[in-house]
């Protein structure tokens, strides 16, 4: 009988420990949807391949921006953007914020396997990057503006 309750009251946590907020209750606020369904349970993700987050999302991802990492010849993360790059570069070059989580990686990619797929992307999240970026483990997630 205690083993049953247990195992059930268990069952419960697990089952109300993540429910993910619908983009449809959030008013269409992609910020709010990335707040509330990522950010807010990052420690989820982290140790964990970007696979799992990319799965999870309701948003597709559409293009991205690598960050270069510290040593020459690495890239130590990518920019995930909910945005088409022509409209999240306008919005860059103008200074306002665009709808993107940056995903910092465990090892660092090289930046010559990124350049490649940069030249045939122009930015746009295609197939090879999530064959590349996917199965790397991440590290740290955050959102626009390092929050």
């Amino acid at each position: 009988m205690i083993i049953s309750i247990i195992f059930v009251k268990n069952v419960l946590a697990e089952s109300s420990y993540r429910r993910d907020l619908p983009l449809m209750t959030l008013n269409q606020d992609t910020a709010k949807y990335l707040q509330e369904n990522i950010l807010a349970h990052k420690e989820r993700f982290q140790n964990r391949s970007l696979n799992n987050i990319l799965n999870e999302l309701k948003l597709p991802v559409k293009s991205y921006i690598v960050s270069f990492g510290r040593k020459v010849g690495t890239i130590k993360g990518v920019s995930l953007i909910f945005e088409n790059f022509h409209n999240a570069s306008e919005k860059l070059h103008q200074h306002k914020s665009v709808h993107s989580l940056f995903v910092e990686f465990e090892t660092p990619v090289s930046s010559a396997a990124a350049a490649r797929l940069l030249k045939v992307s122009n930015g746009n999240w295609l197939t090879g990057e999530s064959e590349l970026y996917g199965p790397l483990i991440i590290k740290n997630i955050t959102g626009p503006h390092g929050k």
